[in-house]
C-alpha cells in the first residue's frame, strides 16, 4: 500500500515535472533568444558609438590642421585607428551570434560601407596631416557617413524588433506554463486523494484497530511498560496490533533474560572490581579495556620502579584504551608470551621492575567457537616474598658459615612473611643461645672449672643437649675427684714408705749381722719405691691430662674413661706394692 502511494506520488511528480520541463523549455528558449538579441543590440550600440567617434576624430583632425597643431592631428590619427578597430570588433561579435538570416544579411552588407567610411575618414586625416585641401575629401566622408548611418539604422530596427519578439514569446510561454502546471497539480491532487483513501482503508486493516490504540501500545512499549495488555481481534492476527503484542511479549522475555545476564555480569564485574589480585583485560589488538582497583593500587605503589623500567608509563595515566606495551619492560611487547597464549591458552612469567617483583598469570579469552576475544592478565605482588627469600638465603648462608648473629628484619612485613621472619629469628636465637652455652661450658672445663654447668630454659633437642652436657661435666668432675683422691692416697703411701725407709736404715745399722740380706732386699725395695714414685708422678700427670681432655667436651669422654680405668689399675698395683712393703717392714721389725 505504501508502495502504491509512493508510485502514485511519483507519477504525479513526474507529470508535474514533465509539465514544468515542457513549460520551462519554451521560456528558456525565449530567454536565450532575448539574451542573444540583447547582446546584438549592445554590440550594435557600441558600433554606432564608434560610428560617431570616427566622425569626431575626423573633425578633431581638421580643427587641429586649421590651427597647425600637428600633435593634435597625430592624436586624432591614433584615435581614428582605435575607434575603427573597436567598430570592426563590434560588428565581428554580432557576426558570431546565432541571429536570424535577414539580420545576418544586413550585418554582412554593412561591412563594405564600413570599409568605405573608414577609408574616407583616413583620406580626410591624411589631408589634415599634409595641410592639403580637404574640402572634397570631407564631402565624400559626409556622404559615406550618411550611407553607413542608414544601414546602421536598419540593423538597429531589426535588432529592436527581434528583442521585442523574444520578450513577447517569453511572456506567452510563461502564461501557458502556468495553466499547464495548475492543471497538472489538480490532477495530481485528485490521484493522490484517491490513492490516500484506498490506502487509509488498507492501513486500518493492517493496524488491526484504531491508530490511537496502536500509538498508545507503541508508546507503552517505548516507555518499557510491557505489562499493559494489547487487544488483538482474531481476524487481525497479522495486523500491527498483533505484531505489537508479539513484540511486547518477546521484549518482556528478552528483557528478563538480559536482566538475568546483567545481574550475573554485575556480580562478575563487582567480583573483579573487589578482587584482591590486580588484573586487566585486553582485546585482540592488545589494547587494555578494563582494570580493577587492586591493579591501580599496585601500580600506584610501585609507580617509580615501573616508570624506571617502562618509561612510557605514567602514574596519572588512564590505562583503559592504552596498549599493553605501556606496562611492559622497555615498553616493548613480549612476543613469546603471546605465542604461548596461542598455543596453550595460558602462560605465566615473573617481571622485575627494579626491586619490584610481579608474577603475571595470563589467560586467553575465547568464545564458544574458539575465536580469540582477548586475554586477562593477573598481577600478583611477590616483592615482599622475594625480599624475604633473599633475607632468608642471606641468613642461612651466614649460619652455614658459622655466623649466627645475622637476623631477618621484620620491619614492614605482615602476615605469613612476618611470622616466617619472627620464627626463623627465634630459631637462630635458640641455636645461638644453646651453642653459646655449650661453648661457655667447654671453655670453663678447659680452664679447669669443673663446677660450670649449662644454664637456660631449653626445649626439645636443646634441652637434651643441655642435660647431656651437664651430665658429662658432672661425671667428669666425679672422675677427676676420684683421680685426685687416688693421687692423695699414693702421696700418703709414698710418705709412709719414706718414713719406713728411715726406720729401716736405723735398724739396719743396729742389725749389722743381717746387713747383706737386708741390703739386697733394700736395693729391691728402693727400686720398687722409685717405680712407685714414678707411677705416682705419672698418675698426677694423667689427672692433669684428664682435666685438659675433659675441656674438649663429650667427644673425648670415652678416652678419659679409658685412661681412668688405666689409672685405677695402676692404683691397684701401687696398693699391692704398698702391701708388700708393709709386709717387708713388718718382717724387718
Amino acid at each position: 500500500m505504501l508502495g502504491v502511494l509512493v508510485l502514485v506520488a511519483a507519477l504525479a511528480l513526474l507529470a508535474l515535472g514533465g509539465v514544468g520541463y515542457n513549460g520551462q523549455r519554451g521560456p528558456l528558449d525565449a530567454i536565450a533568444a532575448q539574451v542573444i538579441s540583447s547582446d546584438a543590440l549592445r554590440n550594435h550600440m557600441q558600433a554606432d558609438m564608434m560610428h560617431d567617434a570616427l566622425r569626431g576624430d575626423v573633425t578633431a583632425a581638421l580643427l587641429a590642421a586649421s590651427t597647425q597643431d600637428d600633435k593634435a592631428v597625430a592624436a586624432a590619427r591614433t584615435a581614428l585607428g582605435e575607434h575603427a578597430g573597436e567598430f570592426r570588433e563590434s560588428l565581428a561579435a554580432n557576426s558570431k551570434l546565432p541571429l536570424e538570416p535577414a539580420l545576418r544579411k544586413d550585418l554582412d552588407a554593412v561591412t563594405p560601407a564600413l570599409q568605405a567610411y573608414i577609408a574616407s575618414a583616413d583620406q580626410v586625416v591624411k589631408a589634415a596631416e599634409t595641410h592639403a585641401d580637404s574640402t572634397a575629401a570631407y564631402a565624400d566622408f559626409n556622404e559615406k557617413f550618411g550611407q553607413l548611418q542608414t544601414r546602421m539604422g536598419t540593423i538597429s530596427e531589426r535588432i529592436l524588433a527581434l528583442n521585442e519578439a523574444s520578450r513577447h514569446q517569453a511572456e506567452q510561454y510563461s502564461h501557458r506554463v502556468m495553466w499547464q502546471q495548475g492543471g497538472a497539480m489538480v490532477l495530481a491532487f485528485v490521484c493522490l486523494a484517491l490513492a490516500a483513501g484506498w490506502i487509509l482503508r488498507s492501513v486500518f486493516g493492517l493496524l488491526g484497530g484504531e491508530p490511537q490504540l496502536a500509538m498508545t501500545a507503541a508508546q507503552h512499549i517505548a516507555e518499557g511498560r510491557l505489562d499493559q495488555p494489547i487487544p488483538v481481534a482474531a481476524k487481525h492476527s497479522r495486523s500491527l496490533m498483533a505484531a505489537l503484542a508479539r513484540m511486547q511479549r518477546d521484549l518482556r522475555e528478552r528483557l528478563e533474560r538480559e536482566r538475568s545476564i546483567a545481574a550475573e555480569n554485575l556480580r562478575i564485574r563487582t567480583a573483579l572490581d573487589n578482587a584482591s589480585t590486580g588484573m586487566y583485560i585486553a582485546d585482540p589488538d592488545l589494547t587494555i579495556i578494563y582494570t580493577n582497583s587492586a591493579l591501580q593500587n599496585l601500580l600506584h605503589t610501585y609507580a617509580d620502579d615501573i616508570h624506571a623500567c617502562a618509561p612510557a608509563f605514567n602514574r596519572t595515566a588512564n590505562l583503559v584504551g592504552q596498549p599493553v606495551s605501556l606496562l611492559e619492560v622497555g615498553n616493548a611487547q613480549d612476543a613469546e608470551i603471546y605465542q604461548r597464549l596461542d598455543r596453550q591458552g595460558a602462560a605465566q612469567r615473573e617481571v622485575h621492575y627494579r626491586a619490584t617483583c610481579i608474577t603475571q598469570n595470563v589467560s586467553a579469552i575465547r568464545d564458544d567457537a574458539g575465536a580469540h576475544l582477548g586475554f586477562v592478565c593477573e598481577w600478583r605482588d611477590r616483592t615482599a616474598e622475594a625480599r624475604v627469600e633473599i633475607d632468608v638465603a642471606d641468613v642461612v648462608r651466614s649460619a652455614a658459615a658459622g655466623d649466627l648473629s645475622q637476623r631477618i628484619d621484620s620491619a614492614g612485613k605482615q602476615g605469613f612473611f612476618l611470622q616466617l621472619a619472627q620464627q626463623l629469628n627465634a630459631l637462630l636465637d635458640a641455636n645461638a643461645v644453646s651453642i653459646a652455652e655449650v661453648s661457655r661450658l667447654l671453655s670453663a672445663l678447659a680452664d679447669g672449672d669443673l663446677s660450670a654447668r649449662m644454664q637456660g630454659d631449653f626445649h626439645g633437642v636443646f634441652a637434651t643437649m643441655r642435660d647431656d652436657a651437664n651430665t658429662t661435666a658432672e661425671q667428669l668432675a666425679q672422675v677427676i675427684g676420684r683421680i685426685q683422691q687416688a693421687a692423695g692416697s699414693i702421696h700418703t703411701a709414698s710418705s709412709e714408705i719414706a718414713s719406713g725407709n728411715n726406720d729401716l736404715s736405723q735398724r739396719t745399722e743396729q742389725q749389722a749381722a743381717n746387713l747383706e740380706e737386708t741390703a739386697a732386699s733394700m736395693e729391691e725395695l728402693t727400686s720398687t719405691v722409685k717405680q712407685n714414685a714414678e707411677s705416682a708422678r705419672q698418675a698426677n700427670q694423667l689427672a692433669i691430662g684428664a682435666a685438659g681432655v675433659a675441656s674438649q667436651g663429650g667427644a673425648v669422654v670415652a678416652q678419659v674413661v679409658t685412661t681412668m680405668s688405666g689409672i685405677e689399675v695402676s692404683s691397684k698395683k701401687i696398693a699391692e706394692i704398698i702391701s708388700v712393703i708393709d709386709g717387708i717392714a713388718f718382717q724387718t721389725n
